[in-house]
């Protein structure tokens, strides 16, 4: 696929609907076309690809053109994502977050009968027989993790580009965003507290009371591929997604196994990227992507103010080594406004569930 694209030339890969959807056009064409006429190169994309980076679209630019800088980006994102051979991701009109684009990988996944499920599934389960603006579900705030799991580490990575993040360490942090919550049950966090064995809040300290709220995702996320092995298939030949990339997605939703020792717990990303861990489900400070979707989400429906900004906690938020730990810190107001909203927003929640 790569070769054959290698093969392609500029006007055809310009008139595909890949990238017609995303740039002017065809002021944009006409200017790339120009560019390559000045230097004199052949048309196809292999004699071609060394002249499309930023600083070279930049220099070459024609001040006079009505095409935004700014799609240069965008352009040079849809080019690179052609010559690895993917797709476009899918487009997601959200009442939050606006619009979201999805990686094809996560759009993989949200296509399969164990994801749809969520669908069914209230997010604040019967809080919507008091607040009847409560009837979101888990499905849409799934998405919604994803898509800020996927924008935290981007975030983190232009900050501190010395961390070395990866777009595989980001892909597989926000597929742990999407499936935090498959194996939710009927009536969300209710069937935990009142189903499950010890499942109740009163008899498990707040960590193993995330982790058993956390546990029956992880083995839904293994039933998923299991019974789906075109997407278990295509994520793996495709997008890369081996056997270590899944161990690391399931440790970001199930934590680390319980053994009391203090060694390294984890075998999907080694220790200086123990940060990485702290953005779908944070155990340190329990303050992740996924708190700041629900938050967000739960006061938008409940018709709720909802003073923490997440926009400006991935502002400030820093990668810092303490005590040998890479971990997630931030201004110390942050954390306390962000307190705030859960303890105002866990009264009220305590309203439905107490119906």
């Amino acid at each position: 696929m790569a070769h054959d694209f290698l093969e392609t030339s500029l006007e055809t890969v310009l008139a595909e609907k890949f990238f017609r959807d995303y740039v002017s056009y065809p002021e944009f064409k006409d200017a790339l076309e120009e560019i390559v006429a000045r230097r004199s190169v052949g048309n196809k994309m292999k004699d071609i690809l060394h002249l499309l980076t930023k600083e070279e679209l930049l220099n070459e630019w024609n001040p006079q053109s009505s095409v935004d800088p700014i799609e240069i980006d965008i352009f040079l994102t849809r080019l690179d994502e052609k010559r690895r051979g993917f797709s476009a991701g899918k487009i997601f009109n959200d009442p939050i977050h606006g619009h979201m684009e999805i990686h094809p990988a996560c759009v993989l996944i949200i296509d399969t009968l164990q994801f749809q499920r969520l669908r069914y599934i209230k997010q604040l389960g019967m809080c919507y027989f008091v607040f009847p603006g409560a009837s979101h579900n888990r499905f849409e705030h799934s998405i919604g993790t994803c898509y800020l799991a996927g924008q935290f580490c981007r975030s983190l990575r232009e900050n501190q580009p010395e961390l070395g993040i990866t777009d595989m360490d980001i892909l597989c942090v926000e597929i742990a965003g999407l499936c935090h919550d498959l194996g939710q049950g009927p009536f969300s966090r209710l069937f935990v507290d009142r189903f499950l064995p010890s499942g109740n809040r009163q008899d498990a300290s707040e960590k193993e009371y995330a982790r058993k709220h956390k546990v029956p995702s992880a083995k839904m996320f293994d039933f998923l591929l299991e019974e789906n092995p075109t997407v278990k298939g295509k994520l793996k030949d495709k997008y890369g997604i081996g056997p270590d990339e899944i161990t690391f997605i399931k440790e970001q939703i199930d934590g680390p196994p319980v053994t009391g020792s203090t060694a390294w717990p984890y075998r999907g990303r080694k220790e200086h990227k123990a940060y990485l861990y702290e953005i779908v489900s944070n155990l340190r400070n329990g303050i992740d992507v996924c708190k700041w979707d629900y938050l967000a989400r739960d006061c938008h429906h409940l018709g709720m103010p909802n003073n923490f900004d997440h926009r400006r906690y991935m502002k400030f938020a820093r990668v810092i080594e303490e005590s040998g730990e890479h971990q997630i810190c931030l201004r110390d107001k942050g954390g306390r406004r962000f307190r705030q909203s859960c303890s105002t927003f866990k009264v009220w929640q305590n309203k439905g569930l107490n119906v």
